[in-house]
């Protein structure tokens, strides 16, 4: 860890964000973001304002019965947070899916601006396929 950088808890906004998808309450998420908030997903699918997120948000949801993050760390220096989490889920086939994911969090004051999520797994990237919103 570099001078600077050091491990700290959830801010708040993505306290909401994570609990919000958990909860599958994508108003509790959309609460913490700024209305130009931007959203992009191993590179591939993005949105752009925060109507398009939420229904990013929507649709990748509807693919999965139940969601569980579990933060494994978490850096924060200044308006950029970076969470390394456990992701448990089950898919609406009953499928059970475990992968890793880093999400990188700018923030605008308190709300998330920026939404970068990375993984490798393809199922994650291929429910947020067709966003491409408004970039």
């Amino acid at each position: 860890v570099r001078a600077g950088v050091e491990r700290a808890p959830f801010p708040e906004a993505a306290r909401q964000l994570i609990e919000g998808l958990c909860n599958f309450d994508v108003d509790q998420v959309a609460s913490g973001l700024s209305d130009d908030v931007r959203l992009s997903v191993s590179d591939a699918a993005y949105a752009n304002g925060k109507p398009q997120v939420r229904n990013a948000l929507i649709r990748a949801l509807g693919l999965v019965y139940s969601i569980q993050c579990e933060p494994a760390v978490v850096w924060v220096k200044r308006d950029v947070a970076i969470l390394e989490m456990d992701v448990n889920c089950e898919r609406v086939d009953r499928a059970m899916v475990s992968f890793p994911v880093t999400v990188v969090l700018r923030f605008k004051e308190y709300s998330i601006s920026d939404i970068r999520l990375l993984t490798y797994e393809p199922a994650v990237r291929n429910s947020f396929g067709g966003v491409r919103a408004g970039l």
